[in-house]
């Protein structure tokens, strides 16, 4: 049983492990249930002090086992609780936390340079998103100057990258204490002048949000019938159907994440506290 009272999660352990490192990964397990138990409560602060102190464990582990990822981590230990799902519940619990408690801020820092540093091969997207945590992070504490030296860097390697602009100007929008909504606007502007962005209907989103926000009803206009006329038409959705519209693909291999905080609606406000939508937010 878990010092918070979850029951303790059922592992395959490895015979090659030593003794010491099974009862390590025993142990793991066992912060990870005691986190999601507070995660069930809403409590990120803590959901994030047992996570905060597995983080170091499972690098551990994943050095003891050879895995060299996350996922062939998951794959050789056959936990009940998937590292590579628990990783962004992570992130997402420090910017919750952070809100309450800046010096949660400063530890998200520590795991997003410690994540990118080992893993940042591990999957695009998680890559990407923890780029824009740490970007936010230092935005929290106000760095901007690190802030813009992150996406000027990620930017040049990756100009398409959509969400990489909406990161950066949410940081100048949403995130930094001192709003800065021209610099905003004009990271969104440059994001859309890029020859074949990504996502760039989500751009167009932002930005009218942006205008929506300010009363600059004619803009606002311009975007909404650019929106209407260049529906977009993504792999998972090739029909151009509203989000909660699309049609679910199953895919056998792939487990479901363990989630146990309340679903949210997409079209809800973020309980991450961005003001955002969560389906432009966290559950994108």
């Amino acid at each position: 049983m878990s010092p918070s009272g979850v029951p303790s999660c059922k592992v395959a352990v490895l015979v090659s492990f030593s003794v010491k490192s099974n009862a390590e990964l025993v142990e793991f397990q066992d912060l990870l249930a005691e986190g999601y138990g507070r995660w069930d409560e809403n409590d990120a602060i803590g959901a994030c002090k047992p996570w905060l102190e597995a983080w170091p464990r499972f690098l551990r582990l994943i050095d003891e086992t050879g895995a060299k990822s996350i996922r062939k981590f998951d794959q050789k230990v056959s936990p009940e609780w998937l590292a590579i799902n628990w990783v962004p519940d992570l992130e997402a619990s420090l910017w919750n936390a952070g809100m309450k408690d800046a010096s949660f801020f400063s530890e998200g820092i520590r795991f997003a340079n410690e994540y990118l540093e080992r893993f940042r091969a591990e999957d695009a997207l998680l890559t990407e998103n923890i780029r824009r945590a740490l970007a936010s992070f230092h935005c929290r504490l106000r760095e901007t100057d690190k802030v813009d030296a992150f996406y000027e860097d990620w930017l040049s390697q990756d100009p398409q990258w959509g969400w990489g602009w909406i990161g950066w100007s949410d940081c100048y929008h949403f995130d930094c204490g001192n709003v800065d909504l021209e610099k905003a606007e004009v990271l969104l502007q440059r994001g859309l002048s890029v020859p074949d962005v990504r996502d760039d209907s989500d751009i167009l989103d932002r930005l009218l949000d942006l205008y929506d926000e300010q009363g600059r009803e004619e803009e606002a206009r311009a975007i909404r019938e650019r929106l209407a006329y260049e529906t977009p038409r993504h792999e998972d959705n090739p029909y151009g159907l509203p989000d909660d519209e699309s049609v679910d693909h199953f895919i056998p291999e792939q487990v479901e994440p363990i989630r146990t905080a309340p679903k949210i609606g997409r079209n809800q406000p973020c309980p991450c506290g961005s003001r955002k939508k969560y389906k432009r937010c966290c559950g994108r």
